[in-house]
């Protein structure tokens, strides 16, 4: 039967044998009604609860913001500029970061691992001077505990600080360590975002989640159990600034033991990026170390690092290395001019509640 035909059959009157419909009586439409007062009432006490104990499922994914990479280096995309940094004077070929470390160079050291943190003390040095800010994407992956933890991918900008003392900024104008995060895969956690910025906000992290729970900012403890579910490192360790130094420290520790060996190949690619590979490698497991096998990457042309990756001892020597820690940072745009507001939360551009 046709809809134009069903319509009549629906609005005609019941014959006077046939039995009418039963009303529902005042009284069950009053518990009705009752009941999706309730409803509304509980959703509301529930979305309320979960911002102000933010232990619900997509708060915690929230709270996964590591920094890191893939280890399908080859595969990741990288921006095509070929800006370089300006070089300081160092006496070594033509003053690259990559060509202080050679096969040559590691072989007549004492130990592999010295002109390695000679160059990470001299790469310090030049991002500290020349390097005032960055936009990039993070690709990043870890293990916390014995679980490996999904592949991210974060969209970055990251501000470095500079001191009134050290020339390096203008007086009145001392600009803290900075951070602005928004996560872009998974997808379980695209759109959240996070803030910290180094003596504001009592040095809490600001972040939200997305969809109908987006309704307050949540202020976090950066080192807390929350904010470092899922992590290895808290949000004021982001940066390939603060990975070169981490680097240096722990090969600074490590120089005092003979079981290392460094192998250096060139033209390696990072997307579409040539970058030297500096390959670590700690033979026999030892808690003393912090890895098995560690790889570190130079962009070549504009002379940062761009990529690390850390593996472990497997339980079998036949089984691969498993993976500890990666981070690469593609589409690298430097000294982009980043200002206060990129490091708000009112910051218009943002998806941030009000409050």
């Amino acid at each position: 039967m046709s809809e134009q035909s069903a319509e009549p059959e629906l609005n005609r009157p019941a014959p006077s044998d046939r039995r009418r419909p039963e009303t529902r009586s005042p009284r069950k439409s009053r518990l009705w009604k009752y009941l999706l007062i309730l409803i509304f009432l509980g959703a509301g006490v529930l979305v309320a609860v979960q911002m102000i104990n933010p232990t619900d499922q997509s708060i915690e994914e929230f709270e996964q913001l590591d920094t890191g990479a893939s280890s399908k280096a080859a595969s990741l995309d990288s921006d095509t500029a070929d800006e370089d940094l300006q070089v300081v004077g160092v006496d070594n070929l033509d003053g690259r970061l990559a060509n202080m470390v050679s096969d040559q160079v590691i072989e007549a050291a004492s130990h592999p691992l010295e002109p390695v943190l000679k160059m990470a003390e001299e790469g310090v040095r030049r991002i500290e001077r020349q390097v005032n800010d960055y936009t990039a994407t993070i690709i990043s992956q870890v293990t916390v505990g014995k679980t490996l933890q999904p592949e991210k991918r974060i969209f970055c900008k990251i501000r470095h600080p500079k001191t009134v003392d050290a020339g390096l900024a203008l007086p009145g104008q001392e600009v803290p360590f900075s951070v602005y995060l928004e996560m872009l895969a998974p997808r379980s956690i695209a759109g959240q975002e996070a803030i910290w910025v180094k003596g504001q906000n009592d040095d809490k992290l600001i972040g939200h989640t997305t969809g109908l729970l987006n309704v307050k900012r949540a202020y976090l403890e950066p080192a807390g159990p929350i904010a470092m579910r899922g992590n290895l490192h808290p949000i004021y360790e982001i940066g390939f600034l603060n990975l070169v130094k981490k680097m240096r420290e722990v090969g600074t520790r490590d120089l005092q033991y003979p079981d290392c060996s460094v192998a250096v190949t060139r033209d390696v690619s990072v997307g579409d990026r040539n970058c030297t590979l500096i390959e670590i490698k700690h033979q026999q497991a030892d808690p003393k170390f912090e890895f098995h096998i560690a790889k570190i990457y130079i962009d070549q042309r504009r002379d940062v690092l761009v990529g690390y990756e850390g593996f472990l001892w497997p339980e079998k020597e036949s089984d691969p290395p498993p993976l500890k820690e990666k981070y690469f940072y593609t589409d690298l745009k430097i000294n982009v001019g980043l200002t206060d507001d990129d490091f708000s939360p009112d910051n218009k551009d943002y998806d941030y509640p009000s409050w």
